[in-house]
């Protein structure tokens, strides 16, 4: 019996990573009108960031039920246990629908062993957690023991987002309309996190200027990290949404002023890019020591 470890598609894990670890990738719904595409399957990140730069708005839809109760079916016919690790309740409901596929499927299979986790975290933040999830399938722990090492995991990811324009994010309620017109006016760049108490992305700083909002956020986690021998000791994540280049002058930031050794760079998904727009960078790291061997990875 092998522990499969599920994630959604706002989990912002690479494809390569997803097949590398073995993890199963369910997709979210990213909706134009009256088209809808799978995200990651009918539509990329950057297809979408170009059409949103043409004014073209998007929405997206949380995984069904039925794609829950049939991936989570699947594995429990083949013998396997599942953790589902979820985008963040409060930006989600795919943590809800899980729980309502896996009560469900536990009347048919009583003897299932299936966990769903709200990670309070979103992006490459729950990937940091999947990745290590995956590694500690692979070293032969057992089931209880990782589920409970996610949720060590979920609970000290830190993340720090950025993004180049407020647009996007006031038709998602996130900024209000005068933070939008000054964040316009001042080149004002707003920094923000996921609430670690409901599950929500709310500003916490602001910076005039991406360079200074860059500086502000390495400020942040260094006030965050307790221990500066983590920065050398685990692999890092930096997400962005068709900013590679802003992305890798932040990488060499933190790596020049943190001494960061392992820092993964990738896209955001389509999903989360319907919502901050192009032009949004985020930042993740755990703050407390990792153990069993998985603080790096490779990528």
């Amino acid at each position: 019996m092998a522990l499969k470890v599920i994630v959604d598609s706002g989990s912002d894990i690479p494809e390569e990573l997803v097949e590398k670890y073995d993890l199963i990738m369910l997709p979210l719904t990213v909706i134009s009108g009256d088209k809808e595409y799978s995200d990651g399957v009918d539509i990329t990140s950057k297809e979408l960031t170009d059409r949103m730069k043409q004014g073209e708005v998007f929405t997206t839809s949380q995984v069904t039920y039925d794609q829950f109760y049939n991936k989570f079916k699947e594995e429990i016919e083949k013998g396997n246990e599942i953790v589902y690790i979820a985008l963040s309740a409060g930006i989600s409901g795919c943590y809800n629908s899980g729980v309502l596929a896996m009560n469900d499927i536990l009347k048919e299979y009583p003897e299932a062993s299936i966990d769903v986790i709200n990670s309070n975290c979103a992006s490459l933040g729950i990937g940091l957690v999947a990745i290590r999830a995956a590694i500690l399938v692979k070293n032969g722990f057992d089931s209880k023991y990782i589920v409970d090492k996610i949720k060590f995991l979920a609970d000290n990811v830190e993340h720090y987002f950025t993004v180049d324009d407020m647009q996007y994010l006031y038709r998602g309620g996130r900024v209000t309309a005068t933070q939008k017109i000054l964040g316009g006016m001042l080149n004002i760049k707003p920094m923000l996190t996921v609430d670690k108490g409901n599950g929500k992305l709310i500003p916490i700083d602001k910076g005039r200027g991406l360079k200074q909002v860059y500086r502000k956020i390495i400020s942040k986690i260094k006030e965050d990290i307790a221990d500066n021998n983590l920065f050398k000791t685990q692999t890092m994540a930096i997400v962005h949404s068709d900013f590679l280049e802003n992305a890798l002058e932040l990488k060499n930031m933190i790596s020049n002023e943190l001494g960061a050794e392992n820092i993964i760079v990738g896209n955001i998904g389509s999903t989360i890019s319907a919502h901050t727009g192009p032009g949004c960078i985020a930042v993740f790291i755990n703050k407390k020591e990792i153990g069993d061997e998985i603080d790096v990875f490779e990528n």
